[in-house]
């Protein structure tokens, strides 16, 4: 044991003394009483002691203080700040939503990652962060006004990543019910080209909901692009993002009716359903059969609305109705390109005191005959504000548009026209609501039998009665 005085700031804190050399009172006791206070006096002065009793009074007040430590205050700011980056994080990612629920485009002319109200124009979803923070958004209004130029996180690549997160959750959110219970469900697809010309596969699945409250639902999964349309490609592409999006191919049985099995005990299936083109369809190489030799019991059931839409196509082979359709286009192109004819006709329209509130024609579908129905419906609405409108228009000083304009009025006052006109808008009013019903995502095959078996009979009825 060592007899004499120590310094007890220095012996614990002090790793060196600057030039001075680190002597009594820290590597060895004083033991000399006679020049103790000349002594302590200039110890009490050098450097290396007021650091040490800095360094000890900082230590006892963390000690008596633990929030006032380094690593907790750094951690404090740390969350802060990872609190902050969320908020601003939630305002930008609700900026995305609501573009992706409204379907209104992101990007605009500019994309180089510069935000500020000089940019002539920043795209939807930069101009609708501009105006969130403007509205009240206090959380982003900073981000903006102190954010790195390098690191705005509102470039198209990030507006890219957000739509595609959104996009996995809503998914998982929907198909959470069909995984977790394991439902049997149906496969929907169809194949159509996008503006840049790609081929893209649209998938959807419908199930039945709830055990305790039948209800059938149908999710739209999503988008693939097809490298090729063959039937193989198709069905690879289907079973592969089915796979994917974490449903199981072999429970693809179709929708499976509960409360028909407690009834009757007995399943009815529905797995599959596509149009009627050979290579969905096709029986011996289509995509229905490809995808039946994985899952046998995944019976393939054609579109009713397409079918029906065939039906109607067959139906209006007929030479008069042919032409029929093919004035009708013509009539409207005629119309419909000019918009000073387009005014001249709903001045004519309104001059009949016609109780529609149509005042222009609706351009005839090019594909679907079911969707027709509502040109040939608007068009028999409007007929004779059509008839004035093309009176008004033999007057035309231009001799091609005066000239086309007679022969138009002269082909519609024909009998020939009339009465497929007659017959068509009847039959189309018909057809119409059955369309409409088979196009709703609640729709069975139940609903969609008795929906057709009313309809064949109503147009059945038509044709011998003549009050009708």
């Amino acid at each position: 044991m060592h007899q004499g005085i120590y310094c007890r700031y220095c012996v614990l804190f002090s790793r060196k003394g600057e030039n001075q050399s680190l002597g009594q009172l820290i590597n060895k006791p004083l033991r000399s009483l006679k020049d103790a206070t000349e002594y302590l006096s200039n110890h009490n002065e050098c450097n290396y002691h007021k650091l040490s009793v800095s360094q000890a009074t900082e230590c006892v007040s963390r000690y008596a203080h633990t929030n006032s430590d380094v690593n907790i205050l750094l951690n404090n700011i740390n969350e802060q700040q990872q609190n902050e980056n969320r908020r601003i994080l939630a305002s930008i990612i609700k900026c995305t939503l609501f573009l992706s629920r409204q379907n209104i485009a992101f990007r605009g002319n500019d994309e180089n990652g510069i935000l500020d109200d000089n940019n002539t124009n920043p795209g939807n979803f930069k101009s609708l962060v501009l105006f969130a923070a403007d509205a009240g958004d206090q959380a982003l209004q900073k981000y903006l006004n102190h954010h790195q130029k390098n690191a705005t996180y509102l470039s198209w690549q990030t507006q890219n990543e957000l739509v595609k997160i959104c996009a996995m959750l809503i998914k998982n959110k929907l198909l959470n019910e069909v995984i977790s219970t394991e439902k049997f469900y149906a496969i929907i697809a169809d194949k159509t080209a996008d503006i840049s010309g790609t081929e893209k596969l649209s998938i959807s699945i419908r199930f039945v909901s709830d055990e305790n409250d039948i209800s059938i639902k149908e999710v739209f999964l999503g988008f693939v692009a097809l490298s090729d349309t063959t039937a193989a490609d198709i069905a690879k592409a289907i079973t592969t993002f089915i796979q994917a999006s974490g449903l199981k191919i072999e429970k693809n049985r179709g929708i499976f009716f509960k409360l028909l099995m407690k009834v009757y005990s007995f399943y009815i299936f529905s797995g599959q359903g596509y149009d009627g083109a050979n290579v969905v369809a096709g029986r011996l190489g289509g995509v229905q059969k490809l995808i039946r030799d994985i899952v046998p019991r995944a019976n393939y059931v054609h579109c009713s609305k397409h079918s029906l839409n065939l039906v109607l196509a067959v139906a209006c082979k007929l030479q008069q109705i042919k032409i029929f359709f093919g004035l009708i286009k013509s009539i409207i192109s005629f119309i419909n390109g000019s918009s000073k004819k387009k005014s001249m006709l709903a001045k004519a329209i309104e001059s009949t005191n016609n109780e529609t509130k149509r005042r222009h024609l609706v351009k005839l579908c090019e594909t679907r005959w079911v969707d027709k129905h509502t040109s040939i419906i608007v068009f028999k609405q409007v007929f004779f504000g059509f008839i004035i409108g093309l009176d008004y228009l033999v007057e035309s000083s231009d001799s091609e548009t005066s000239g086309l304009a007679r022969s138009y009025g002269k082909a519609l006052t024909d009998i020939d026209f009339v009465i497929p006109l007659i017959v068509v808008n009847r039959v189309f009013c018909i057809t119409k609501p059955y369309a409409e019903q088979l196009q709703k995502p609640t729709c069975d095959l139940l609903k969609c039998y008795q929906s057709m078996e009313h309809a064949s009979t109503y147009l059945a009825e038509l044709i011998y009665d003549d009050n009708q």
